[in-house]
């Protein structure tokens, strides 16, 4: 599996970090974990470390997230989501995609260059 999902109970941030080539189903399933931790922990933040990703999936998929996944698992529209931005130019597009469909659908989603921003602003200290 090239993602790890997790509750971090000192922050209450459902975090996922993706490693090594993601596919749609990887995607999906990565997807419906953090909802699922989200609702069992009761946490609407989460942080996605996308700079070590390579994404398989068509963009057609990341659409799909949150045009469709995240309405059907019933995520919570407050959720804040912030997105470490890849290093990767290809993959950067993609993410930039991503956040762009997520806003485009009244999703809370920014994208960072580095951790410590995106934390800063899933914890309130500072806007995009």
């Amino acid at each position: 599996m090239p993602w790890t999902a997790r509750h971090d109970p000192s922050r209450d941030i459902v975090e996922l970090v993706c490693g090594g080539t993601m596919t749609a189903s990887d995607l999906h399933g990565a997807t419906t974990r953090c909802i699922l931790l989200s609702k069992q922990k009761g946490s609407i933040k989460f942080l996605i470390d996308a700079a070590a990703i390579e994404l398989a999936a068509s963009i057609f998929d990341l659409y799909d997230l949150p045009s469709r996944q995240y309405v059907e698992e019933g995520a919570d529209r407050l959720s804040r989501i912030a997105v470490i931005l890849p290093t990767d130019p290809k993959e950067l597009d993609s993410v930039k995609f991503y956040e762009l469909a997520c806003k485009n659908r009244g999703w809370r989603v920014e994208s960072f260059p580095d951790r410590d921003g995106a934390l800063s602003w899933l914890l309130g200290e500072r806007e995009p």
